[in-house]
């Protein structure tokens, strides 16, 4: 059985000083800074995954609307809530859907005006579905800005995923170890590249059985635009380069600013 996580944890903050908006999207990797005091952010993205994995031509292909909602609660602090529905469809058939919910903080270690940023985002996520399961995340986010132009960061992360049965008790369970790097660059106003690697390393057990492990590892890269001061679109494609995986996604990114004048 292969185990698929689904890439809905986001990235990259924005590198230039016209890209004012810090977003977890589109990528894998987490921002290492948090939202300003009072700020209410909404970061929706939504794509698809393929899997083509020959020579019976395996083939699985999902949709993935994601709503990440960020407010700052204090300029360190924030509370977050998360909304992901996922369609599923294998050789064409076997049509299945789930909806996922997740609740998180996030707290940055260093203040956000320096040009090195340290953050701790931990999130939980209860499943409903034909099973019950579970999901939590702990990251710590880091970046560093180089130049006006230009800047690097990386993730590291764990997961646990647990499925439990009415009377079995937990099933199956997986723990998932995450790290990454990217560097971006803001070539023109309102417009940032970037292109980052990241490595996955997993162990599955189900019902008492052998623990299996695995690791993945790819590449992706995507645009960053400033459509206004508190919107920006983003764009990302990328692959595993250890086996068939890619995905691809857009984004829309909103703020408001709650605070009183």
């Amino acid at each position: 059985m292969k185990i698929q996580i689904t890439l809905i944890s986001l990235l990259l903050s924005a590198a230039g000083f016209s890209q004012n908006i810090s977003t977890e999207a589109p990528s894998v990797s987490a921002s290492a800074v948090t939202i300003p005091k009072g700020q209410l952010q909404g970061e929706f993205s939504a794509g698809f995954d393929v899997n083509n994995e020959g020579p019976e031509t395996y083939f699985q292909s999902s949709e993935l609307p994601f709503l990440l909602t960020r407010y700052a609660l204090t300029d360190r602090w924030e509370f977050r809530t998360q909304h992901g529905t996922q369609f599923t469809s294998i050789n064409g058939i076997n049509n299945y859907q789930y909806t996922s919910f997740g609740v998180g903080v996030k707290y940055s270690i260093l203040p956000n005006d320096g040009n090195t940023n340290l953050a701790v985002i931990a999130n939980y996520s209860p499943f409903n579905g034909i099973w019950r399961a579970q999901q939590g995340d702990l990251t710590l986010a880091f970046s560093q800005v180089l130049s006006e132009s230009n800047s690097i960061g990386g993730n590291l992360g764990y997961s646990r995923f647990a499925v439990t049965a009415e009377g079995f008790g937990v099933i199956s369970n997986q723990n998932s170890y995450l790290a990454s790097a990217y560097y971006s660059f803001n070539f023109a106003d309102k417009w940032t590249a970037f292109g980052e690697f990241f490595y996955r390393y997993s162990e599955f057990s189900s019902m008492g059985s052998e623990v299996l492990t695995g690791d993945t590892y790819g590449i992706d890269f995507g645009l960053q635009y400033l459509l206004r001061e508190n919107i920006q679109l983003d764009w990302v494609s990328g692959f595993n380069l250890s086996n068939s995986f890619q995905f691809h996604s857009l984004g829309f990114n909103i703020y408001f600013n709650t605070n009183k004048d």
